[in-house]
């Protein structure tokens, strides 16, 4: 029995990149052009999350419909954003894929804009001047605002949902 969404639902699948798979099998489900972006990695962390991100994909999308995770079809919009070739399944499921060091996220629903965003709170980032050169300026105020030891996580949670919205309206 496939899973099902209503109009308006949202879910949110996710997984840890430090999980043990089979990376022979995992390849196995890629597209031929998912396989040379994977090879095309220079560290194998990225390849391996890489991996672990599509297969996550593949697997979902199959939860919702008939069709086997190595048969899915993607295109890309203009801005690259992947999105499942027309026709393949009605009625449509959309999609949103992100990963960072640790963490692969997927978002799955019958709306078309749809958005997901991880991020590692851990890595070093020169959050002051990111935010600077790409927050709105309520935004910079907003964490200007805030007690130092809050200022770093606040950034996290504000430019994942700025990368959200921006893959929801597909130019992220």
């Amino acid at each position: 029995m496939r899973e099902q969404l209503k109009p308006s639902q949202v879910e949110v699948w996710y997984a840890p990149t430090n999980i043990g798979i089979n990376e022979r099998a995992s390849l196995g489900l890629l597209s031929t052009e998912e396989k040379q972006r994977h090879e095309g990695f220079q560290f194998d962390i990225h390849r391996y999350e890489y991996l672990i991100a599509h297969v996550l994909l593949r697997m979902t999308l199959s939860r919702y419909a008939a069709i086997a995770p190595q048969n899915w079809e993607f295109r890309t919009n203009e801005y690259g954003k992947p999105f499942i070739a027309e026709g393949m399944v009605a009625p449509p499921l959309y999609f949103s894929l992100s990963h960072t060091s640790g963490m692969v996220a997927c978002a799955v629903a019958r709306v078309e804009r749809v958005g997901v965003d991880v991020e590692s709170i851990s890595r070093r980032t020169a959050w002051s001047d990111v935010s600077k050169h790409f927050f709105a300026p309520a935004e910079v105020e907003y964490l200007s605002q805030l007690p130092e030891e809050h200022r770093r996580k606040a950034f996290f949670e504000v430019w994942t949902l700025k990368e959200s919205f921006l893959k929801a309206i597909g130019s992220g």
